[in-house]
């Protein structure tokens, strides 16, 4: 494996370890979104055996990586510059395989019975259907969902009107209201 331009025997380790001898994880990742509410205590067992089986992965993988720095820091062979980037690396494995190592642990303690929407039942239907009628089913919902916007607005439309009907009106006159409110004293001395 070249790193840098140049051969790394470190990152060739990393590969051996970390990704060559973790198919396990990938089969009970996959075991999970499959699997898991129909076998839920094999789910829980399987990502307890990840968890351990990929600590000691992880730690073949340092131990071997710090054997690799102390040859290379003894012998010279490696120049000082290239080993500062590869511990740097190595900080950021270690970080993202304790965030897995997490991972697997939180997987191993969930409540995978409760997983309603994997159930055989739920997936059958619209798996035995054809392509062309779920897309007339989703057509048809799409239809209902309009009709339903439609009528809403339609009834906000009615309420509107008569809540307008009832209203006072707001507009009248100034001079209506003054003529009609109070008489002039010209108008009471004209009428008496």
């Amino acid at each position: 494996v070249v790193l840098l331009g140049r051969y790394s025997p470190f990152a060739t380790w990393y590969g051996f370890t970390l990704v060559f001898m973790c198919f396990p994880v990938v089969f009970v990742l996959g075991f999970r979104a499959q699997y898991s509410n129909q076998h839920p205590e094999w789910t829980r067992k399987a990502f307890l055996y990840c968890a351990w089986y990929y600590g000691v992965v992880m730690t073949l993988n340092l131990s071997g990586q710090l054997f690799m720095i102390i040859t290379a820091l003894l012998t010279g062979r490696i120049h000082i510059g290239f080993i500062v980037v590869i511990i740097c690396c190595m900080c950021a494995w270690v970080y993202d395989d304790w965030q897995l190592l997490k991972a697997f642990r939180e997987f191993s303690k969930h409540d995978y019975e409760d997983a309603d929407i994997l159930t055989h039942r739920s997936r059958s239907y619209s798996r035995s259907l054809g392509g062309r009628m779920l897309f007339a089913m989703s057509v048809l919902e799409e239809v209902k969902a309009e009709k339903a916007a439609e009528q809403q607005t339609l009834a906000g439309e009615n309420l509107q009107k008569t809540t307008l009907r009832k209203a006072p009106p707001s507009d009248m006159d100034e001079t209506a209201m003054s003529s009609s409110a109070v008489p002039s004293d010209r108008e009471m001395t004209h009428t008496h």
